[in-house]
């Protein structure tokens, strides 16, 4: 029992080494298609080769009591593949629809990040349009009001000196 467990950690960790390093060839959404083609091949070509060495080395340890040395038949290599590709592929599947879901959620926070940040910038270069033109109008507005009447004047100045503090 315990040469199985062990078995399945290292098929499992090699499986898990093969996505990191996938995610690092391939990162992001935009090469999904790419590496879940990586951890496709990678993952058959454990699920191929880990019943053989695991026979291998249970005959080299005679595990089974095996006399013949020939170790598992046919029958049981093909039927640990079997197991090993349904498994190792609901695993893969697992960590990639994790992977993909952080990364969507990453990459819908930045673009709704940089709407806000363009939207700001938007505002920002209204107001710097504006302001010129309103402190030409009232200047001009104040222009006109100090000829006629300077209290007004006076007071205009004091209203839009209370607006530009604002």
């Amino acid at each position: 029992a315990a040469y199985v467990v062990l078995c399945t950690f290292v098929i499992w960790e090699s499986l898990r080494i093969c996505i990191y390093w996938s995610r690092k060839l391939f990162p992001g959404i935009l090469l999904t298609r790419q590496r879940l083609s990586a951890v496709g091949i990678s993952t058959l070509f454990i699920v191929a080769v880990s019943p053989f060495i695991r026979f291998l080395i249970s005959d080299l340890l005679n595990l089974y009591g095996s006399q013949s040395g020939t170790g598992g038949s046919v029958y049981d290599y093909l039927r640990i593949i079997g197991q090993n590709i349904f498994y190792c592929l609901f695993i893969s599947a697992t960590y990639e629809a994790i992977y993909f879901f952080k990364e969507w959620k990453k990459s819908f926070r930045e673009a709704s990040e940089l709407r806000q940040a363009s939207l700001m910038s938007q505002v920002n270069s209204l107001k710097n349009q504006v302001n010129p033109h309103f402190l030409f109008n009232t200047l001009n507005s104040l222009t006109a009001l100090i000829g006629r009447d300077s209290q007004k004047a006076e007071e205009f100045a004091q209203e839009m000196a209370d607006v530009y503090g604002y």
